[in-house]
């Protein structure tokens, strides 16, 4: 029956369910002596809808956890209640619209997944080929793919970099959007492979930057490093 409260050890029945690491979550030791004050919310559909660390608290302790069924409940429905109660960052609206199987935001989760260490604002960034920060249309769900394989192949280049040459902070927010910055001026006249070549040719030289707007003014110097001609200069 729905709209009652039911009890189960059976966690692996839930669907939408991610990894949660609650060791050190500051209500573990409550659930542990008084058990779940609020039930987990799923749908008919078993998706969970709303308690990701209570459902893990409830697996990690061993316990069993309580859970209502509603129907025809999405996970945006539960978010305006959620809004209310504390303040959501992007990684909770992302995590909610794939929970809801919104197909935009999946394919942003699978893009970051594709990518370890890709922040939200950088996978946003790189898939619609600009560096606004589309906040508003981001948490109205409004958010979509536009350019994937651009998207792909700058992250490839960059993860493959980071590796070979041994310097993690590619991966940072502020790398990899100075680089978007600079690919995009090169990359209508199809001289892409030339900064990537300059990066290549002169890797001491690519070192960690406070802002996007140094990582970028970096590279446009390593790519007019001996240019006679043609050479880069950012916009204003």
């Amino acid at each position: 029956m729905t709209n009652q409260i039911h009890s189960t050890l059976n966690y692996d029945m839930f669907k939408g369910v991610t990894n949660r690491d609650v060791k050190d979550w500051k209500h573990l030791g409550d659930i542990k002596k008084d058990g779940l004050f609020v039930p987990i919310v799923i749908n008919e559909k078993m998706q969970l809808i709303d308690g990701q660390h209570r459902l893990a608290a409830c697996k990690h302790l061993g316990i069993p956890v309580e859970y209502i069924i509603r129907p025809n409940v999405k996970a945006k429905d539960v978010m305006k209640i959620n809004m209310s109660q504390k303040k959501w960052k992007s990684e909770d609206f992302l995590e909610a619209y794939c929970k809801d199987g919104h197909p935009e935001y999946l394919r942003l989760n699978g893009f970051m997944k594709a990518y370890p260490g890709m922040s939200l604002l950088a996978a946003k960034s790189l898939l619609t080929f600009t560096n606004n920060n589309i906040i508003h249309e981001f948490r109205e769900g409004k958010f979509e793919v536009t350019h994937a394989e651009l998207a792909a192949e700058q992250a490839t280049y960059l993860w493959r970099y980071a590796a070979y040459y041994d310097k993690p902070f590619i991966k940072s927010t502020r790398f990899v959007r100075g680089y978007q910055k600079v690919f995009k001026l090169l990359y209508l006249n199809g001289h892409v492979g030339d900064l990537n070549k300059a990066m290549e040719d002169n890797s001491r030289r690519v070192v960690k930057c406070n802002s996007i707007s140094e990582c970028a003014e970096m590279l446009v110097e390593l790519y007019n490093y001996r240019r006679r001609k043609n050479k880069l200069k950012l916009d204003d």
